[in-house]
């Protein structure tokens, strides 16, 4: 910038210059017309320097040029001059008038540039809050994935606790199995011990009995038949005929073989030990049939002692004639005993057997983890008398063994849980001897609370019934599933609240930014626009459109942050019209072909399920952008009943469903689990379907609001 000082110095030179000039020309060239033209360089300059001041310098040149052509040139005509002198003061007054607004301009230029350095300075201010809101909000989800991870963790546990019950349910179902084939074989043995123990029982009846009673001791008894054949003698069940599925041993008689037992299965069933039978059963098959060959020459033995006796005593003066027949009938008789003496001693090892197997059954049951017992049960009045338990079901009843053993009806003291349908469903399982299961509570004297799940089968002893029951206290796993249940409930709970309170703090911040910075900047914009139409020079016009350009994209940033803040769409137009803006905005943004279709039905929503439901839909179409490598992606939504029904479906890679648990971290939450149980919360419900290479299909399932209610 020059000093005043050398502005009037430089004037002063610049008007002796032209003085001289003129007094030159007028004087000794005898021409002025052409050098008062040099008075507007002075002129000029005056008014860009001092403004209207600088007219005195135009007012000084007038009279200073009138005056020469006085003095020096009184013979040339002097209307030229004042003319001159005229143009000097209006081209003075319009340099001074421009000077003086284009300074004002720039003064204006200065404040605009000021107010505009503010706005920054605030717009800044409100970023660095929102980067301090966006710190605590990944504070809360840093809490609300460590609650996640303690529920994994509570969830992981719970599965090993029901991996160990299954496992004991397994082995409980194996003993339960290996108890009632016990239970077959000793009922077949025991049966055959008392036709053998009957007196007067011929060898046909006990073999035609016995044949009757095998089915029941194999494991596919409504399948099986039976036949015995003793030199050419047969006796089987009604039902028999050979099968593939045969099973036979031979009934030996004094180490011959006297005849067979044979068992088959009328039709196939899986491959077992042996073909489709078991070793258990092999073993009784050949136990029976060494009983029937002991039961054979026993039954020979007495029916020859009878006849020896009767010879003996019909022929009792034959024998006194004849030494030597009675000899030989005395050897026949000790014969006779010998095998008498067998038949006994094998007899006695049947029965050790059979104690030594009674007490292998009663240490089983009384060291068992659950309750067994065996009840009578008559089928027409309905009441079940208790025969035997072990420990652990006096432990579970709360009873003590006295007053179980009095109860005449254990259905008094027990609550059977279930439908009526269940009930009478274990009325005809009891009648057709079919294993039954179902849930029941004792009604404990103390009144301690008890849930326990049991089984049961029946086998019927004359006209009544023996149920085998084996009983579970599942009280403390039901206990264990309240807990879970509850622990799942207040997660979606948190979770609700934490979408619901990040929604609010987008909505709170984007009204700031409408309500301040974007107010401010919009303010700025028309004070430019008003000092764009103006008089200015064309540099400074153009960098008031630069400027202008410059705050014409802070706005359109400024409200592109407002909608991914919080929509307004979502809260004026309502969920339809917010999530076809999504569609429009993701082909915009991404190159991606996506298509919004309506059912134009009325689908009212609460405010916090139509919040989930467009933060949900959002989130899936990210977890599109960033993984799914989709071309096109179809959303709709319809009315379903009292539900709207949401689909977003995908042509992208896929992926392996059941592989996959929680794939992908959608947006800011925590994956498809988040999205689940944020729709369980509002009592909806998520589907996810794909497969890699065919893209991907997500349906939302949620209750709308009733008609009355949206009314």
């Amino acid at each position: 910038m020059i000093s005043q000082k050398y502005k009037i110095g430089i004037m002063a030179v610049l008007m002796v210059a032209v003085c001289f000039f003129m007094y030159y020309f007028h004087v000794f060239l005898g021409a002025g017309t052409l050098v008062s033209h040099v008075f507007y360089i002075p002129i000029i300059v005056a008014c860009i320097w001092w403004k209207r001041k600088g007219l005195i310098v135009a007012v000084f040149s007038s009279a200073f040029l009138i005056i020469s052509h006085i003095v020096l040139r009184p013979d040339v005509a002097t209307a030229d001059d004042y003319f001159r002198a005229a143009m000097f003061l209006i081209i003075g007054f319009i340099v001074a008038a421009l000077s003086e607004h284009i300074a004002k301009d720039q003064d204006l230029l200065r404040a605009a540039n000021q107010q505009l350095t503010a706005s920054q300075q605030q717009l800044k201010a409100s970023n660095q809050q929102l980067q301090a809101n966006e710190q605590r909000l990944r504070a809360a989800n840093q809490q609300l994935k460590a609650t996640e991870q303690q529920l994994r963790a509570a969830n992981q546990q719970l599965e090993a606790s029901n991996q160990q019950l299954r496992a004991s349910e397994e082995e409980l179902r194996k003993v339960n199995h290996e108890l009632e084939e016990c239970v077959k074989e000793l009922h077949c043995l025991y049966g055959l011990s008392q036709l053998v123990e009957r007196p007067g029982t011929t060898v046909e009846e006990i073999f035609q009995a016995l044949a009757e009673l095998m089915p029941g001791a194999w494991e596919y008894s409504e399948i099986t038949a039976a036949r015995i054949i003793l030199e050419n003698r047969r006796f089987q069940t009604a039902n028999f005929r050979k099968t593939p599925w045969l099973q036979s041993a031979d009934i030996k008689v004094h180490g011959r073989k006297a005849g067979t037992i044979e068992v088959c299965y009328l039709q196939e069933r899986p491959p077992m030990d042996e073909g489709p039978f078991l070793r258990e059963e092999r073993e009784l098959l050949d136990l029976l049939a060494e009983r029937l060959g002991h039961t054979v020459e026993r039954i020979r033995a007495e029916e020859e002692l009878k006849a020896a006796h009767q010879q003996l005593l019909a022929g009792e003066q034959q024998l006194k004639a004849s030494n030597q027949q009675l000899q030989a009938n005395e050897q026949q008789l000790r014969a006779a005993n010998q095998q008498l003496e067998a038949d006994f001693v094998e007899r006695k090892k049947v029965e050790l057997a059979l104690r030594e197997s009674e007490q292998l059954f009663k240490v089983m049951v009384e060291t068992a983890f659950d309750g067994i017992n065996i009840c009578e049960y008559d089928p027409d009045t309905r009441k079940r008398r208790l025969v035997f338990c072990n420990d652990r079901y006096v432990e579970m009843s709360g009873y003590t063994r006295k007053q179980l053993a009095k109860a005449e009806n254990l259905n008094e003291l027990v609550i059977r849980q279930g439908s009526t349908e269940e009930k009478a469903r274990d009325y005809d399982c009891i009648v057709n001897e079919i294993s039954f299961t179902g849930l029941s509570s004792w009604k404990r004297p103390d009144g301690k609370e008890n849930i326990y799940e049991w089984s049961a089968v029946s086998i019927k002893k004359g006209d009544k019934f023996h149920i085998i029951g084996v009983d579970r206290d599942i009280t403390e796993r039901k206990k264990a599933e309240a807990r879970l249940r509850d622990y799942r409930r207040r997660l979606r709970e948190l979770a609700s609240e934490l979408v619901l309170a990040e929604e609010h703090l987008r909505r709170r911040i984007a009204r700031d930014l409408h309500d301040d910075v974007g107010q401010e900047l919009l303010s700025i914009k028309m004070r430019l626009a008003e000092l764009r139409k103006g008089r200015a020079s064309a540099k400074r016009t153009a960098a008031l459109e630069g400027i202008l350009k410059s705050i014409d994209k802070t706005i359109q940033n400024t409200r592109s942050l407002l909608f991914d803040l919080s929509p307004p769409v979502l809260y004026e137009l309502g969920f339809e019209p917010a999530v076809e803006w999504l569609t429009e905005k993701l082909q915009a943004d991404h190159g991606i072909a996506a298509v919004f279709e309506d059912d134009d039905q009325a689908k009212p929503l609460t405010d916090d399920l139509r919040i989930g439901l467009f933060r949900t839909v959002r989130e899936l179409l990210l977890n599109i952008v960033k993984h799914a490598q989709a071309k096109s992606v179809k959303v709709s939504a319809r009315r379903d009943g009292p539900n709207i029904r949401v689909e977003v479906e995908d042509d992208g890679v896929g992926f392996d469903v059941e592989q996959t648990q929680i794939p992908g971290d959608l947006s800011n939450g925590f994956g498809l689990f988040d999205i689940r149980e944020r729709l369980r919360h509002f009592g909806g419900t998520f589907h996810l379907q794909s497969k890699p290479g065919q893209g991907t299909q997500v349906t939302l399932l949620a209750p709308v609001k009733s008609e009355q209610g949206h009314s």
